[in-house]
């Protein structure tokens, strides 16, 4: 389960529709789409270590993770994968062909910065905000494209995770750079003053209650 971010980007009415979908909903796949086939309700480990294999892809450079993606790569049986893994393991391959990436999941957190599309999507088109959320990070090369397609337009995002206080900051946008930005500093980093800041931040862009995390200040 991952830490969900919360995002408030401000810009401009034709910025904001340009990010709203057929169906009148926020959609990533309008500033950078994904390609490749993505109507899966869940990716199997079978099929995307399957996969790994076939493209000839490297583990990881983290020992632990390398060990473990050793392991799973030794259990690869294909003539024993349900017929449900084998479909997605051609998906897969027919997506890295075609986009560079196995699958949707892959693509977001290279090129939106998260693993997904957003979260819970509130668009308030009239008044130039929308809100969303994002698993575990900011989609921070996501707003950069989105910037750089209005180039002469300024981009404003807050955003804050739910551990409050921690991962949250402000970034200002314009013609595909960040212009100006304050971020809160690492746990180990913060003075007691950082830490009151960036909790009154949080809870400003969350919209939780300083009530409800007493017991975790105090």
């Amino acid at each position: 389960m991952p830490n969900w971010v919360t995002n408030k980007l401000r810009a401009p009415k034709p910025v904001l529709e340009s990010m709203v979908n057929d169906a009148g909903k926020l959609d990533f796949n309008k500033v950078i789409p994904f390609e490749g086939k993505d109507d899966w309700d869940a990716i199997y480990a079978d099929a995307e270590c399957t996969a790994e294999i076939l493209i000839g892809r490297p583990l990881a450079s983290d020992p632990m993770v390398a060990n473990l993606q050793q392991y799973n790569r030794s259990r690869v049986d294909v003539p024993a994968m349900r017929s449900e893994s084998r479909a997605q393991l051609l998906g897969m391959l027919e997506n890295y062909r075609a986009t560079g990436f196995l699958h949707c999941g892959e693509f977001a957190r290279e090129k939106w910065g998260t693993r997904t599309n957003a979260i819970r999507p509130v668009v308030e088109l009239e008044i130039g905000l929308c809100t969303f959320q994002t698993a575990w990070t900011a989609p921070v090369p996501l707003i950069l494209a989105l910037s750089a397609k209005f180039p002469t337009e300024t981009l404003y995002l807050d955003y804050a995770d739910e551990d409050i206080g921690r991962n949250c900051g402000t970034m200002t946008f314009q013609a595909g750079k960040v212009i100006q930005e304050s971020i809160a500093p690492s746990r180990s980093e913060m003075t007691k003053e950082d830490e009151q800041k960036w909790r009154a931040f949080a809870f400003e862009v969350t919209g939780e209650s300083p009530d409800d995390y007493k017991e975790y200040y105090e």
